[in-house]
């Protein structure tokens, strides 16, 4: 096995990117990538500076029309829902429409067409996310699955990129199940218009409690599950909403996501006690449920996250081919960067390898084409990604 010789630095002057001669190779392939995105999302990228034309306005006035409109022709997302998208109020979205906006056009085109790339790009990514049979997914659906038997609160803890949002996709229908997706902007009166709007209840000027109370009421004869997603981002206030949410309607609640709803759902109920809310949930903590599992390539009690054939069966869904010279190195490869459980895991595996295949146009994937890919995905962060991978390497061409 060949490994790739390290750089040594040079007496002269030294540039910030360790792999000096690639740095305009990869923003060449940068550029091409992002040019490529933007046919695909059918939103076109506006500049970043200068007036707008009116070709460039109307251009982004018919992506709305595209991704607002049903077959039928029937607008299915209004002027009203892209306002409150947007933050400003329908109004001025129906004259920026119609062309008739007394003020300069420019600053709410680019925010519309902002608002159009992310939501494209949201179900571009959602439509094609396939589920993979890997004993992380199985072991956090039947988590799933038990919390809704038992009709408790559930946690699950796992890393980036592990799984999660397979998970409830494909639990989502099977279980009726309510989905909710936080992030640090997420308050209480969040959490519920949130709820609220998946269950299709008009949350208004309401107040959080009364918000609360058509929520519960709504919920509480219904056979589903509420799935919290990113829940480390909700502070002790909204695990509170949650717990109450819960003990009045009997609905299942899981929250998935990294080890800091630990700390959130110990703090949530201190006021009275403390203890309640941690004693009745059901937890998950994959990385220590990994630890105790028996590893199916090394017959040994502790296993990583991902093993040699399920990467295969997902290198295989994906059709994604290696190059014969380095087949087996680029595949160690691949199976070590599923298993950065720190750095975005399967997720990252999967943007390698849709970004290599995106580029290359599907063309057998070499070893210096995954460490490009990287450093595009993580930029500095790659750097020390790269050393773990090859001290992994170096550790696999010692033992064979």
């Amino acid at each position: 096995m060949t490994l790739r010789p390290r750089k040594t630095k040079p007496l002269g002057k030294v540039r910030p990117d360790r792999r000096r001669p690639e740095a305009k190779r990869r923003k060449r392939i940068i550029e091409h990538l992002l040019a490529k995105d933007r046919v695909l999302l059918e939103a076109r990228m506006l500049p970043t500076e200068g007036p707008l034309t009116e070709d460039q306005i109307q251009d982004v006035r018919d992506a709305f029309d595209r991704l607002s409109k049903d077959a039928s022709g029937r607008r299915s997302f209004t002027f009203s829902d892209l306002a409150r998208a947007i933050g400003r109020s329908p109004s001025v979205v129906s004259q920026w429409y119609k062309g008739s906006y007394p003020s300069n056009l420019d600053a709410i085109t680019r925010d519309i067409n902002n608002w159009i790339e992310r939501t494209v790009q949201r179900e571009r990514s959602t439509g094609n996310r396939a589920y993979v049979e890997t004993w992380v997914c199985e072991t956090m659906a039947a988590h799933v699955r038990l919390v809704d038997r038992r009709r408790k609160m559930g946690v699950i803890v796992s890393p980036s990129g592990s799984g999660k949002d397979m998970v409830i996709d494909v639990l989502g229908d099977e279980l009726n199940a309510v989905s909710v997706y936080c992030n640090v902007t997420t308050t209480p009166k969040r959490l519920l218009v949130a709820l609220a709007e998946q269950l299709g209840i008009a949350s208004g000027n309401r107040n959080a409690g009364d918000l609360q109370a058509r929520i519960v009421d709504a919920i509480k004869d219904r056979s589903t599950i509420i799935f919290i997603n990113e829940a480390q981002q909700l502070d002790d206030r909204c695990a509170s909403v949650l717990r109450a949410v819960y003990d009045e309607s009997g609905v299942p609640v899981v929250l998935l996501g990294s080890k800091q709803i630990f700390e959130m759902i110990r703090n949530a109920d201190k006021a009275s006690g403390g203890g309640q809310f941690w004693r009745r949930c059901l937890k998950l903590e994959i990385t220590r449920r990994a630890e105790q599992t028996l590893d199916p390539d090394t017959q040994q009690v502790g296993r990583r996250l991902f093993s040699q054939e399920e990467i295969k069966k997902f290198l295989a869904m994906k059709k994604v081919r290696l190059a014969k010279a380095d087949g087996p190195e680029v595949f160690g490869l691949l199976v070590d960067i599923a298993n950065l459980d720190e750095h975005g895991s399967l997720g990252l595996l999967n943007d390698v390898v849709e970004m290599a295949m995106d580029l290359h146009d599907s063309a057998p994937i070499e070893r210096r084409t995954v460490f490009d890919m990287l450093e595009i995905c993580l930029g500095t962060e790659s750097l020390q990604i790269v050393d773990e991978l090859e001290e992994l390497e170096a550790e696999r061409a010692v033992a064979a």
